[in-house]
């Protein structure tokens, strides 16, 4: 029997029946109201909220627009939902657009306001967004959207301590879920420089068994960031769990593997991927190359990017461009030029395939070559860029056509803004076998007025002055460059420094204490160079095969230890660790080892 009666106790009955889920008991009372009452707003606003709800959205957005044009008390509402459906439908363009449209007219309250601070906030409008946000909070100052948008634009901004109040209040409002707040407040502690703190609160939410991919995505990038790395490996991997291809968590966990000298799980951590993806994106195939190179199996990363590009001959540059450093990698010389001349076709690879063909043209022994290729690119030398113009010079030396340089590097320096240190490194270098003090001073000029330096560089400026300057004098620049450089990198520095002026036994005894190297890989390599260097190279082999033990897959301790066991006489035990490597990796390039070893032993 349909009932009667008035909207409101109609409406009354139509909420005691949805309660008590009697749904299509409901929707005939709807229907009524509807029916007998189509200008009752509450009604059309519940009718609209159910279909968007329950996913009709084109029926929502459909009604939503007929509404707002019929009945002019219902606009600002019915343009709400139209908006919100029109968002959902990934049209947010024209979502802001009827927001921006009620606005003009005058027509805008709290859900219009908040809605359009939203979509303004997504688009990039912070300065607009924030307006409304306030405005809205001065009519209801406890808005939940209201504040998250707030927080949301402080982080933004960088203003971190005002998120973290914002959270606070969020906290009291009690209208937040628990997670929205723990990204938040992970981010504002973050920006302060406590990542321990933030990787606590984001912990606390993966402890309850409730954590979403995009918790479990923040924690192992913190985790990552602040050196836990099998903490970041661990997060990762849940997320891979559920989806093996994940555009985030896949290049994530691989660069976590790699740090450790995971290579091959982090080749079976690609391989996943690609076979789960369809298609897989470029991103994927260029980590697996990358993978198998760490493996030393440079053929078999050529051979996987060119099946690759079989499957999809139509890649973008970049692809080529990985393609061309593989095929270089590989020694495929001839092969690496032309996939570098193909990817030069794409605009946004053009600077990087030049370079590339200039490092090919190099290792072929073309310098004439690279002379010409690079004036192409930029044929006055006082406008040269630097990664354009140091090959330029390298190339101009092995020609023999030196007088050019003096030119080019004044023109560097006078530009030393622009110089990365490792720029300013070439520099000093051509400086010097160039005979040029003028300009290795003004480039110490440029070096010493930074207030952070790489290690590289510091290393570099303290091997110039090592020469004229007492120990002394070496310490009080020492602890002068010291202050430059990053605190994880400053322990190492000291070594260095302390080989130079008191010689490497006393760096090994530096770098052996608890005030020495802490990371594990880093102490390792230090030590193991040193140990050669102090003229122990047998001591320096029992190292570094327990070091290889534990960090099987690192390049430069492998490297290490066939010098070492070239230096000691011992190549049985060198030929035998290249045998084993070959057993365990098929494949895996050791001719370059192999050949160190024998001309170890004439």
């Amino acid at each position: 029997m349909t009932k009667t009666g008035s909207p409101n106790a109609l409406m009354k009955e139509m909420r005691r029946l949805h309660d008590s889920k009697e749904h299509d008991a409901a929707q005939s009372v709807l229907d009524q109201l509807l029916k007998d009452h189509p200008e009752f707003l509450p009604a059309q606003r519940w009718r609209l909220d159910r279909m968007l709800e329950t996913g009709r959205t084109e029926d929502a957005l459909s009604i939503a627009r007929e509404l707002r044009f019929k009945y002019p008390e219902m606009r600002a509402m019915a343009a709400v939902k139209q908006a919100t459906a029109l968002d959902r439908l990934g049209q947010s363009g024209a979502a802001m657009r009827v927001l921006l449209d009620l606005h003009e007219e005058e027509h805008e309250d709290v859900p219009s306001s908040a809605l359009l601070g939203v979509l303004l906030l997504r688009d990039g409008s912070l300065d607009r967004a924030e307006r409304l946000f306030l405005t809205v909070r001065t009519k209801e100052p406890t808005h939940p959207g209201a504040i998250r948008g707030l927080i949301d634009i402080a982080l933004s901004r960088g203003r971190a301590e005002e998120a973290l109040d914002l959270c606070e209040k969020a906290v009291e409002l009690g209208a937040f879920s628990m997670e929205s707040l723990a990204l938040r407040r992970a981010r504002a502690l973050d920006q302060l420089g406590h990542a321990n703190k933030a990787a606590d609160i984001l912990e606390q939410q993966v402890a309850t068994g409730q954590a979403s991919e995009e918790i479990l995505m923040a924690l192992a990038w913190l985790e990552r960031k602040i050196g836990r790395l099998d903490a970041a490996e661990k997060a990762f991997g849940k997320v891979l769990a559920l989806r093996p291809d994940h555009r985030s968590a896949v290049p994530g966990m691989v660069a976590v593997l790699r740090q450790q000298g995971k290579h091959k799980h982090a080749l079976d951590v690609c391989a996943d991927a690609i076979a789960k993806a369809a298609p897989a994106p470029d991103l994927f195939h260029i980590l697996q190359a990358e993978s198998l190179i760490d493996l030393g199996l440079a053929m078999n990363a050529v051979t996987s990017l060119e099946t690759a590009l079989e499957q999809s001959p139509a890649r973008v540059g970049r692809f080529h461009l990985v393609h061309a450093r593989v095929l270089e990698k590989a020694g495929k010389l001839q092969e690496a030029l032309l996939s570098f001349q193909q990817a030069g076709q794409d605009t946004d690879c053009q600077r990087q395939a030049t370079l590339g063909q200039a490092r090919v043209l190099k290792k072929l022994r073309r310098p004439a070559d690279v002379v010409q290729l690079l004036l192409n690119v930029t044929p006055e030398y006082s406008n040269m860029d630097p990664e354009i113009a140091l090959p330029l010079c390298d190339a101009l030396i092995q020609t023999g056509d030196t007088a050019k340089i003096p030119a080019v590097l004044e023109a560097l320096v006078d530009k030393g803004c622009d110089l990365n240190d490792a720029q300013i490194v070439h520099m000093i270098n051509l400086a010097e076998r160039q005979s040029l003090p003028e300009i290795t001073r003004g480039l110490i000029g440029l070096a010493t007025a930074r207030s952070s330096l790489s290690l590289r560089l510091a290393k570099r400026l303290l091997n110039l002055v090592h020469v004229a300057a007492d120990n002394d004098a070496l310490r009080q620049i020492t602890e002068g460059l010291v202050k430059r450089l990053p605190m994880h990198q400053q322990s190492l520095f000291r070594t260095e420094a302390i080989a130079l002026s008191d010689g490497p036994d006393s760096a090994i005894a530096f770098a052996r204490s608890n005030e020495g190297l802490s990371q594990p890989v880093e102490k390792a390599i230090t030590l193991g160079r040193l140990m050669i260097d102090a003229g122990q190279p047998a001591l320096a082999l029992r190292y570094l095969r327990l070091a290889l033990r534990t960090f099987p897959g690192n390049l430069t301790l492998r490297s290490l230890f066939i010098h070492a066991c070239g230096l000691s006489g011992n190549f049985e035990t060198g030929h035998a660790f290249l045998d084993d490597m070959e057993a365990r990796t098929p494949g895996a390039d050791v001719e370059q080892y192999r050949l160190r070893l024998l001309y170890a032993q004439n």
